[in-house]
């Protein structure tokens, strides 16, 4: 499953919390993310988007977000 098809998975209240975290480090959610010298956001997000969903790559608790 992608990370795109996880995210259509995800409950109203899950999908809230991961926006939330986007919108506080968008590079949590980018393929480029740690990576030395980054690129351009959209393409590493898009390309995030297409990569295999890793189940322990979120775990609600890890994430900072305003409740």
């Amino acid at each position: 499953m992608s990370n795109r098809e996880w995210i259509n998975s995800l409950s109203n209240e899950q999908l809230v919390k991961l926006m939330r975290t986007f919108k506080e480090d968008s590079c949590e959610f980018c393929a480029y993310s740690g990576a030395a010298e980054c690129g351009f956001c959209y393409d590493g997000q898009v390309a995030w988007l297409e990569q295999e969903h890793d189940d322990e790559s979120f775990d609600e608790r890890d994430y900072s977000y305003c409740v």
